[in-house]
């Protein structure tokens, strides 16, 4: 892969995809913000919609066919996994059905507002950037509805990737996000879960993706409860950091043990 290849080529068509578990409570919220924006972005490109249930044991899939069967010039697809499996799964679920030559991946409870797709999908087109990610704490954003213990995690596990790795960026765990096709890979990530978001963007990242960040607001969910396993994600995102560490490390000592062996011939 390289970054940029398709800097200035205007997209013909672009996907959305949103995971959902246990959401039934915020189909209608995000069908009423989601739908005209996406209207809105026909004019510009052909849309798709895939909106991916992950196993959700209450009403979610029959909301999602009641509000997004069917949408006047939108190729929708209601996806379904038998069981609950995570956020990761459900976007390489997505992932895989996509055509678009962008695609997008949005959360189900409107905490990031979907009225900033159409931005970000023109950033992508415009600045050659390979990957144009959502970032709640950008020095732009002027105010935040900041969104308490989700964004204090964010933030803390950012600014621990920010010393660890070489792309600097604001933050490394917003699921909302657009990509060049080519990056929309399952191949870069290996969880099934929430880390799945941050491993996708360090994956890239290190095979030399441009990554451009956008700021936007952090608000409060429209309807139900964060599925968010905390204490799984804050061991997952430790693991994570060790994992680059000693990859790190490991990479610094070959040129070391490599002398060293020459020496002892």
């Amino acid at each position: 892969m390289s970054h940029g290849s398709a800097s200035v080529r205007r997209f013909r068509r672009v996907s959305l995809i949103v995971p959902c578990f246990n959401e039934e409570e915020a189909i209608s919220a995000l069908a009423a913000r989601l739908l005209p924006v996406l209207e809105q972005m026909t004019a510009l490109w052909a849309v798709q919609l895939l909106l991916v249930d992950d196993g959700s044991a209450d009403r979610t899939y029959d909301r999602l066919l009641e509000h997004f069967a069917q949408v006047d010039g939108i190729e929708t697809a209601v996806l379904r996994h038998e069981r609950n499996f995570g956020v990761g799964a459900a976007m390489a679920t997505g992932f895989g059905a996509a055509t678009g030559d962008a695609v997008g991946t949005l959360d189900c409870d409107c905490t990031y507002a979907p009225e900033e797709l159409p931005a970000m999908f023109e950033l992508l087109e415009s600045s050659g950037a390979d990957i144009v990610t959502g970032s709640p704490y950008h020095p732009r954003l002027n105010r935040t509805r900041q969104n308490g213990w989700r964004l204090f995690l964010s933030r803390s596990a950012s600014r621990m990737y920010g010393l660890l790795y070489p792309a600097k960026l604001h933050c490394y765990t917003s699921l909302f996000r657009v990509y060049r096709r080519p990056w929309a890979d399952p191949a870069l990530f290996r969880s099934r879960g929430f880390l799945a978001v941050t491993e996708i963007l360090l994956a890239a990242a290190a095979r030399g993706a441009l990554i451009v960040e956008h700021p936007v607001s952090l608000g409060v969910r429209c309807a139900g409860q964060s599925k968010m396993r905390v204490l799984r994600t804050i061991f997952g995102h430790l693991g994570l950091m060790g994992r680059i560490v000693f990859t790190t490390t490991e990479v610094r000592m070959r040129p070391l043990r490599s002398m060293a062996s020459r020496g002892a011939e």
